[in-house]
Formats: C-alpha cells, sequence, structure tokens
C-alpha cells in the first residue's frame, strides 16, 4: 500500500496571498497612523519568520507594536487616552512613522534571548522597550494596556482586532463577514484568490488521477492552513469561526482528496477536549489523521482515531486497516515541523507492530532551506513536480 501525503503551501501552492495579505495589513496600519506605503520585503518577513513568527497572527501584532513603539518614540510627549487598536493608533496621526524594516532588528535580537512562546516574547520586548521611553504616565498606562490586550488572544479572532484584519484581506471581505459573523471594514477580494498560484502541473495532477484510479496510491492533502471542521463532521456543527482557507487552496489546485487542515484537528480539540495546540504540528496527531484519510476518505473517523493511538495506545477506526500491510507513507512537504510530525506518526505506528516504511521528500530549492530538510528527507527536490517523477519508479 502507498500512501501519499502533500503539503499546501510552497509544494502546491506558492503562497503569495499570505504575504500579499501581510502587506495590505501592514499598509492599513501606516494609513492609521497618516504615513505613506510600508516598505517590507520577503527577506523582511524572513528575518521575523526565523524567529518563529510563522503564523501572520502573532507577527501582525508584532509588526503593529514596533510600528506603535517607535512612532511614540519620536514624539514622546503625546498624550494617549485608552481607545480601540485601530483609534488608538488614530491618536498618532502627524507623528514621525519610520519603516518597520529599519527599525525591526533590535526589536527581534531581543526576542531571540527571550523566553516563551512567540507572541509572549513579542509581548515581552515591546512592554520593555515601552517602559524605556520618556512618556506621559497616561500614554504609558493606556499603550501598556493596548500591548497587553493585542497579545493576549491573537488566535481568537473575535477578540483580536489585528487578526481581524489580516484574516479579512486573507479570505475576502464578504467571506470574512460569512465566517465570523463581523461586521467587514473594507470591500476587498480574497487575496488567496488572486495572489495564489498553482504549483503542480497539469501532467502531475493527471499522473495522480491515474494512480488513484488504479488503487497504486492514496492520497491526502494534509496542511496548516486553517479550514472548515471536517467534511464528514457527524454533528453538523456551525463553521462560524472556522475559515476556509484550505478549501480556497483546493478550489484554486481543484484537486478532490481528504483535507486535513487546522480546521479539522481544531474540530478534534473540542470532541476529545483537549487544547488545541496539543494535537496540531509537531504533534503526530494531524499526521496521523491524513494517514488514516488517504485509505478510507473519513476524516472525522480518522481525527477521532489519531487521537485514540497517541492518547490511549489504541489502534482504531481507519488506522487499523494498515494492519498485515506493507505501507510505504510518501510525505511531500516543505516545512520541518510537518516533517517531524509525519515521522513522529509513523514511529508511532511501529510502535503497535505495523510494517510501515516513511518516505519524506522535502522541497526546497537549494539555500539554508534545503540544508535545514535533508536530515529529515530521504531526498530534497525543487518542486512537488519532480517529486512525483521521483515516486513514480517506486511504486509497487
Amino acid at each position: 500500500m502507498n500512501i501519499l501525503l502533500l503539503d499546501v503551501d510552497g509544494v502546491l501552492i506558492e503562497d503569495g496571498g499570505y504575504y500579499a495579505a501581510l502587506i495590505k495589513t501592514l499598509d492599513y496600519f501606516h494609513r492609521l497612523l497618516g504615513a505613506g506605503p510600508i516598505d517590507f520585503g520577503p527577506p523582511d518577513r524572513d528575518q521575523f519568520q526565523s524567529r518563529g513568527f510563522v503564523n501572520e497572527w502573532d507577527l501582525c501584532p508584532l509588526c503593529a507594536g514596533i510600528l506603535l513603539v517607535e512612532t511614540l518614540a519620536r514624539q514622546p510627549d503625546r498624550s494617549l487616552v485608552p481607545a480601540p487598536f485601530e483609534d488608538f493608533l488614530r491618536q498618532l496621526r502627524g507623528a514621525p512613522v519610520p519603516q518597520l524594516r529599519d527599525m525591526a532588528q533590535p526589536y527581534l535580537a531581543q526576542i531571540d534571548q527571550a523566553q516563551g512562546k512567540p507572541v509572549e516574547r513579542a509581548r515581552d520586548v515591546l512592554l520593555n522597550a515601552l517602559a524605556q521611553l520618556p512618556l506621559r504616565e497616561d500614554t504609558r498606562a493606556a499603550t501598556d494596556a493596548l500591548l497587553r490586550e493585542m497579545f493576549s488572544q491573537t488566535h481568537d479572532v473575535e477578540r483580536a482586532p489585528v487578526t481581524q484584519i489580516f484574516q479579512e484581506f486573507v479570505i475576502g471581505s464578504q467571506l470574512y463577514a460569512e465566517s465570523y459573523h463581523l461586521p467587514p471594514r473594507f470591500d476587498e477580494p480574497s487575496v488567496l484568490i488572486t495572489a495564489d498560484r498553482s504549483l503542480i502541473s497539469a501532467e502531475s495532477k493527471q499522473k495522480l488521477a491515474e494512480w488513484a484510479q488504479a488503487d497504486r496510491v492514496q492520497a491526502c492533502i494534509y496542511t496548516a492552513r486553517p479550514s472548515l471542521p471536517p467534511a464528514d463532521d457527524p454533528d453538523c456543527i456551525s463553521h462560524v469561526g472556522y475559515s476556509p482557507e484550505a478549501e480556497l487552496g483546493m478550489q484554486l489546485l481543484d484537486l478532490h482528496y481528504p483535507l486535513i487542515a487546522t480546521g479539522r484537528v481544531q474540530w478534534l480539540a473540542a470532541e476529545v477536549n483537549v487544547p488545541f495546540e496539543s494535537v496540531t504540528k509537531p504533534a503526530p496527531v494531524q499526521a496521523l489523521a491524513a494517514i488514516g484519510a488517504a485509505i478510507t476518505r473519513k476524516e472525522a473517523h480518522s481525527l477521532l482515531a489519531a487521537h485514540a493511538l497517541v492518547a490511549r495506545g489504541e489502534l482504531i477506526g481507519p488506522l487499523a486497516r494498515l494492519k498485515d500491510r506493507v505501507v510505504n507513507v510518501w510525505i511531500v512537504e516543505d516545512g520541518i515541523l510537518g516533517m517531524q510530525a509525519t515521522h513522529g506518526a509513523i514511529d508511532l505506528l511501529k510502535q503497535r507492530g505495523l510494517d510501515i516504511h516513511a518516505h519524506a521528500i522535502g522541497v526546497a530549492v537549494g539555500g539554508l532551506k534545503a540544508k535545514a530538510l535533508a536530515p529529515l528527507s530521504e531526498v530534497v527536490l525543487p518542486d512537488v513536480n519532480t517529486a512525483i517523477a521521483y515516486i513514480e519508479p517506486h511504486l509497487q
């Protein structure tokens, strides 16, 4: 049996949409401050991502906080009063606003030395920088309270105005209103539709379809993108609060395989009453669920079976169908966390006595990324099409 797990961003899709949403969000911060467009290129973003800020829900508040503190530093006698995030920034209109790329490095150097999760490190460094400024006490107190609020609930869209702004650009104003039942700020299309680009060729898609038709490979799309709950959710829970970003990717790709994405894992965490962070990458749950969904197309049952294996050591449901088979799992992935999670999943299955083997294919065009992926990979290749060509002669 051959199972194929395909990552999305950086593998199936060139994810220009998330970068476009980041720039739109940062530009909006500049407009609120009364400044011109921001100058922030991919290398600048990479400086933040290398410190663990790979999720824009954490990155955007950090960028907003740096802009806020540095603008205050240039006009420390400004009187600010408590206000919602956007109104608070508007109070700084007329102050000099420096470019983020020119002032980020000292903050990043301090973040390197700080402890905790990315949002905790960002909050602490910004609060420390604020404490060093010669501000009016009313301004200091109001800014301190806002910074704490900005970093308290970055993954709770209903309570996180910075995340709300970014999400509206990502999925578009209409879908934002439908997904979160929140009023849109703008009238914008989804950048995932306008700026993402498919990386898989028509020939490779046809090859995947032929493999599936001939039962040579059973595939699943496996991604950290936000998504809806499982397509076969037996409880048919409300989709409010779930962002269909993985589904927008599948629409762009025109691929119709089972999907195990972040919304599915969010659903699982609620079903079994565990913290979301305990079942997402690099935990092996999502990878186990992807393996189960590939062979059965049952997303909800595969998620529950994955949790049963990790939490109780039980091999049930879709994963039980791996027994008495020789199983080769092909992973095409460009992220270290995804690789680690999948290797962890396969190690757990081996511990249950299964004859299962990992074939990890890293996707990177040389450089540091390829070097980081190499220890976890059977081979590192430049793109998904080369990976599919590599797999074909190895199929039994």
